[in-house]
């Protein structure tokens, strides 16, 4: 919705227009949710296009959700795969900015997620990471997904898969 309003809302005067580009870009079960607006007046069609995207799709619990899943049901992470672990990398990363920006960050700092992002590495990476989490917490401090985000993009960046 953010990227609707700064590149549609902002630039694009025409109802019509409007409708059309949010057309164009949605896809699947979005696209399906919009595709009867445009048989709508073009003001109201566009207003409802926005209306029925915010609701079906724009809760900050269900977007929390969805990037939650991503993170935590993939599959395991392979020794050797480093295009693999940079892909982790970026997805923890998106991970933490959006839900930072919506204000659901506390839900993934619980102890079964972390655990589920943790066991999605390669064996050597979980056993690094354990030192890691043992001196934050030795620190006083909890081990939260910024921590663990900083420590899969620092191996990923280092090239550090299986050695």
């Amino acid at each position: 919705m953010r990227s609707l309003e700064n590149n549609i809302e902002k630039n694009v005067s025409d109802k019509s227009e409007k409708l059309s580009i949010l057309l164009r870009y949605c896809t699947g079960a979005a696209r399906n949710a919009i595709k009867s607006c445009v048989s709508m007046d073009s003001a109201l069609g566009y207003q409802t296009a926005r209306t029925l995207l915010e609701d079906r799709f724009g809760h900050p619990y269900k977007i929390a959700t969805a990037h939650l899943n991503q993170v935590i049901r993939g599959p395991p992470l392979k020794p050797n795969d480093q295009r693999g672990l940079q892909s982790f990398a970026d997805q923890l990363r998106d991970f933490q900015n959006a839900e930072e920006s919506i204000g659901y960050l506390d839900e993934m700092n619980s102890t079964n997620n972390l655990r589920s992002v943790v066991n999605r590495r390669p064996f050597h990476l979980k056993v690094k990471w354990l030192e890691v989490a043992d001196n934050i917490q030795e620190s006083g401090q909890r081990p939260g997904i910024h921590r663990v985000s900083q420590f899969v993009c620092a191996k990923a960046r280092s090239g550090q898969v299986k050695r």
